[in-house]
């Protein structure tokens, strides 16, 4: 399957790539950008085979610490949205945003499994 890149955007997305591990097809598409001054490395996304797996990772070039000093307070806001809508039975206890590092590189983790 090939997809289709607006031309002005070409130059800052990689070959996109999708393999299937079993329970969850994992796709990844480099980039070159940034989000809120911070450089972009690659959005991932694990999509469920027939169940109800929904991740989202958004990867830094940069460290988690750095990471931290610019999005923490927006993913602990996050957090406690979650957990609240949790406690009301809004959604699933398994829902998280998370920030995390991997390779040296931060990833910001948006798992909205259900």
């Amino acid at each position: 399957m090939q997809i289709a890149v607006p031309r002005d955007f070409r130059p800052a997305i990689g070959a996109i790539t999708a393999d299937n591990k079993g329970d969850y097809t994992e796709v990844k598409v480099p980039l070159s950008g940034r989000f809120r001054s911070l450089p972009v490395n690659a959005v991932e996304f694990a999509f469920g085979n027939e169940n109800g797996i929904d991740v989202t990772i958004l990867r830094f070039g940069a460290s988690r610490s750095e990471v931290a000093k610019v999005l923490g307070r927006d993913i602990a806001r996050a957090s406690r949205i979650i957990r609240q809508r949790v406690r009301a039975g809004e959604t699933g206890a398994d829902q998280s945003v998370t920030l995390d590092e991997q390779g040296g590189q931060a990833r910001l983790v948006c798992d909205t499994s259900n």
